[in-house]
């Protein structure tokens, strides 16, 4: 999404001899970088599209350097390139536009910001919030000019795939998925969509800056706390991606996962399938964050 460069870089004429030869919808062409001075851990640029606007052929650029330097190993960058695939496929606002089904359009506020919307996104934002005045889900418009526009909103759509700011464990929810089925380019299989704590019956309030309060936001960066389904544990992460607004992010790789088998980080938790993060007050007055065992009745 930075520049087209990644086309420019591929020798090859995409010729109707060329499609015939490998029955492909798309044609995406995996190329590698290895910059800690590039700000990615991997982007994606559209090359060629068909009549009606949709995308059949683009490249992907993976910066190895970037994956190594955040910890995440090779499970970020198998989630980076899922990301960028699903930009090249539709999330890009030059394909994105040519949809027939679905739009950006400005919101109602008159603040410049933009928003998705689709029939499914809208039911489903509505029945995730249980919020009637769910117009659209809001573009993000923080970051460089690759993230604005082409993400949803970190504040709004927290552990999606794609936010700009890519989540420990993102989801591919209805929100994308909705937004896919409407384009008319795709068919969507929502038996194999995410399913999202993030707002969940939290009311309109929630569309609010900040969520207006509510978990899983938080005021000051660092602070221990638990991720929006309860199912990790976190840290209040303050980013410009999310309006400035502090988040409860969940550590990289499994580590802060309430379900894994591993030593546990107080005598007092106890880790397994049915265990969630719940916070306490500690000694000092500061906040725990503990895996315990859970048991409905």
């Amino acid at each position: 999404l930075n520049s087209t460069l990644s086309c420019n870089e591929i020798s090859l004429t995409l010729s109707p001899q060329f499609w015939v030869e490998f029955d492909a919808d798309i044609l995406i062409f995996p190329l590698y970088k290895d910059s800690l001075s590039l700000g990615y851990l991997a982007s994606a640029s559209i090359c060629s599209q068909a009549p009606n606007g949709r995308p059949i052929a683009g490249a992907i650029f993976v910066n190895a350097a970037r994956t190594a330097s955040t910890g995440g190993g090779f499970a970020q960058a198998v989630r980076a390139v899922e990301h960028e695939i699903l930009h090249l496929l539709l999330l890009t606002p030059e394909a994105f536009l040519a949809s027939p089904g679905t739009k950006l359009a400005a919101t109602t506020s008159g603040s410049g910001s933009l928003v998705f919307v689709s029939p499914a996104v809208i039911a489903h934002g509505r029945n995730q919030m249980n919020c009637a005045e769910f117009a659209g889900l809001l573009a993000e418009d923080g970051g460089s000019v690759s993230s604005r526009g082409s993400h949803f909103d970190k504040s709004l759509a927290g552990d999606e795939l794609m936010t700009a700011a890519l989540p420990a464990k993102p989801l591919v929810t209805r929100y994308t998925m909705g937004l896919f089925g409407d384009s008319s380019w795709f068919s969507a299989d929502f038996s194999f969509a995410g399913r999202s704590g993030w707002g969940r019956a939290a009311g309109c309030g929630f569309l609010k800056r900040c969520g207006g309060g509510s978990p899983p936001f938080c005021e000051v960066e660092g602070v221990d706390g638990c991720s929006a389904d309860r199912l990790a544990k976190a840290r209040c992460v303050v980013s410009s991606l999310a309006g400035g607004c502090g988040i409860f992010e969940p550590g990289p790789g499994d580590s802060s996962d309430c379900r894994r088998l591993r030593p546990a980080d107080s005598p007092l938790e106890e880790r397994g399938p049915v265990s969630r993060c719940v916070t306490a007050k500690g000694a000092d007055n500061g906040v725990l964050a503990l895996c315990l065992r859970m048991r409905c009745e």
